[in-house]
């Protein structure tokens, strides 16, 4: 996935999602959440094909400050924040989206919570998704990734992707915090 998202271009991203969009139409989706971590002109380019497809767009907008692909990381919340307000001030709805608690540290995901509150943006993390996240999390924090310890589920803002909190007697915790279990 990885390998086929570094090479793709804005504009291979507008003429591909057009089509995409279109589908998602005809199968009677209005709206879309497009979680997005390709770059901010690949970010536009999915904004501009929701615009031709005629459907409802939120651009979740990743911030990714470790991994995933080098060219689509920010160097820091600053910066993240910078690209986001770029694409507000083109008309894009935002919805802040820190990719994960392995991707942002800790002080990231608290900050961009914050914001997203602020602002009354969404706010949209993926969190105890997979295994291999789980284990870099307890190697470099000793917890487990529960979003709701940086202050996100608490702002009432958020959702997160929590494919694995199940499985590991985390739904609990999770419904008593507020977020919501998606995969």
């Amino acid at each position: 996935m990885l390998d086929v998202a570094a090479g793709l271009t804005p504009g291979q991203v507008r003429k591909e999602y057009v089509d995409v969009y279109r589908e998602q139409l005809g199968a009677g989706y209005a709206a879309v959440g497009e979680f997005h971590y390709l770059g901010l002109d690949e970010g536009f380019a999915a904004f501009e094909a929701a615009e031709e497809a005629g459907i409802g767009f939120v651009l979740l907008y990743a911030a990714y400050g470790r991994g995933g692909i080098e060219r689509f990381r920010q160097s820091s919340v600053a910066e993240y924040l910078m690209q986001l307000e770029s694409l507000r001030e083109r008309g894009v709805r935002v919805g802040v989206a820190p990719h994960s608690v392995r991707a942002c540290p800790p002080s990231w995901l608290e900050e961009l919570a914050n914001y997203a509150v602020r602002e009354g943006l969404p706010l949209h993390v993926h969190a105890d998704e997979q295994p291999r996240e789980i284990e870099e999390c307890l190697a470099e924090q000793g917890l487990r990734p529960i979003v709701s310890r940086f202050g996100i589920a608490a702002s009432g803002a958020g959702t997160a992707r929590a494919a694995m909190l199940k499985g590991y007697g985390g739904g609990r915790a999770a419904h008593a915090s507020g977020v919501r279990e998606r995969a």
